[in-house]
Parts: C-alpha cells; sequence; structure tokens
C-alpha cells in the first residue's frame, strides 16, 4: 500500500499539467476525467481519472478502462494500492477524444494527428491517427508515424512546438477542412483541406489530402483532392470545433 497523499498530490499535478486531456463528464461542471495510458512492454491499458469537486473539496477516482467499481483517492483518505499509485504516477494522459494536432515540419504542417478517446464500436479503445499530407517525403512525417503506441514523445513535441492544436484554426475557417472518415482505402482516416491557412505563429495548413500514414505506405489509391472535396457524405470540421455562443 501507499500513502494517499502522495498520489493525491500527482492526480492534482495531472489534471493541472495536461489541460487538453481534461474533458467534462456528461457536461456535469463538478466532474471531469481524462485517459491514462500505461504500458509495459507490449501489454499496454487504459484507465478513466475522475476528478470531482463539490462541498468545497476535490477527490479522484480511478477506474480501468470501461470497468465497474473504481478506487477513491481522496486528501483525507489513508492509503492506496500500489497499483494504483503506479497507474497515476506512469500512466501518460491521452489527448482528450476528437482533438485535431498538425506535426510542423518547419513552417509547414506535413501531417495531421487524430485522437480517439472514446469507446466506439469500431475503435473500443483510445486510439489515434496519424495521417500526413500526400505527395510529402517520408523524411518530413512525423518521426512517431511508425509507433504502435501512445507515449511521452508527444507531450515533448507538443512542448517543443512540433506538434500544434488546430481546433481554433479551423473553427475560424469554416469551409476549409473536412473530415471524410475514409478514403478509398477502408478503415484508413482522412482530412481533406480546401485552401491555405495560416496559424497565428506562421503555421501553415496546405490544401491537399491527408491520409493515414498505414494506408499510405501501403500505396493506397488516393483520389484527386477535386474529388473528395465533391464528395459526399464529408464533414465541415469547423462546426465541430466552434465553440457555442
Amino acid at each position: 500500500m501507499v500513502p494517499v497523499g502522495r498520489v493525491y498530490l500527482a492526480c492534482r499535478y495531472l489534471f493541472n499539467e495536461y489541460p487538453l486531456s481534461v474533458s467534462a463528464f456528461d457536461h456535469v461542471p463538478s466532474l471531469h476525467t481524462m485517459v491514462l495510458m500505461l504500458r509495459d512492454g507490449e501489454d499496454v491499458r487504459f484507465f478513466a481519472l475522475m476528478r470531482i469537486r463539490g462541498n468545497g473539496r476535490t477527490d479522484y477516482t480511478l477506474s480501468a478502462w470501461r470497468a465497474q467499481g473504481a478506487v477513491e483517492i481522496a486528501a483525507d483518505g489513508g492509503e492506496v494500492p500500489e497499483a494504483v499509485a503506479n497507474v497515476i504516477e506512469q500512466g501518460i494522459p491521452i489527448p482528450r477524444d476528437g482533438l485535431l494536432f498538425g506535426w510542423a515540419y518547419q513552417e509547414i504542417v506535413t501531417a495531421l494527428i487524430m485522437v480517439y478517446a472514446s469507446y466506439r464500436p469500431d475503435s473500443p479503445l483510445p486510439a489515434w491517427s496519424v495521417m500526413p499530407l500526400v505527395g510529402t517525403a517520408e523524411s518530413q512525417w512525423p518521426p512517431f508515424s511508425i509507433e504502435r503506441y501512445f507515449g511521452r514523445w508527444f507531450w515533448k513535441d507538443y512542448q517543443a512546438g512540433n506538434i500544434v492544436q488546430f481546433d481554433g484554426l479551423i473553427a475560424a475557417n469554416p469551409g476549409v477542412v473536412f473530415w471524410l472518415g475514409t478514403c478509398q482505402a477502408p478503415g484508413s482516416d482522412c482530412c481533406v483541406v480546401a485552401s491555405d491557412i495560416k496559424t497565428s505563429e506562421g503555421r501553415i495548413l496546405r490544401r491537399g489530402t491527408y491520409l493515414d500514414a498505414a494506408a499510405l505506405r501501403a500505396g493506397a489509391a488516393v483520389p484527386s483532392l477535386t474529388k473528395l472535396l465533391a464528395a459526399a457524405g464529408k464533414t465541415d470540421l469547423a462546426s465541430r470545433f466552434q465553440v457555442p455562443a
């Protein structure tokens, strides 16, 4: 067993330092969650860490991914199992579901990164997709394009400015960035950009098709951008990222 005080402080650190991993639970203002990934070699497990605020105090609970039952982590508690402490102290926060990031090679974005952190029948575990810009040299792709598992490399590159969040830019430019879900190659994530747009820091999201790295490596046939932009069923991502008034 481990003293709860140390684990409690670690929980508070996670919520303070990784705001991009925090999401409201069922739109309840006092409940927030984040997903943690714990890796031991090829063994990867996911957990849900919840922050509960109310009555002048903050408590936490930890549960295995989509499992019943949770371990309480309260400031005035006694001890928690060592396995719980290990998850909190060694687990890697996953960005919240639906966030879209870009990989910046110098000032040009050469790949988009989509994060899935909610349960879906077709994606029962948290996942992420790296989608390089079609036609871009592989040497300009993110170095983690071949990584099977999420890692701390993501947060290191984010802090270094190599990974850029694009939600705000896309929300401010409706009719430019579209999600297709699949692009000819079954199961391959695909995003199309109708025209160049630029962040305030000068990072350029270029016009073109962004396709799952595995599909590109497999030589998937990619329809023309014109055809994809004319396709039915695409989703304008601006509406997804716009904050309600």
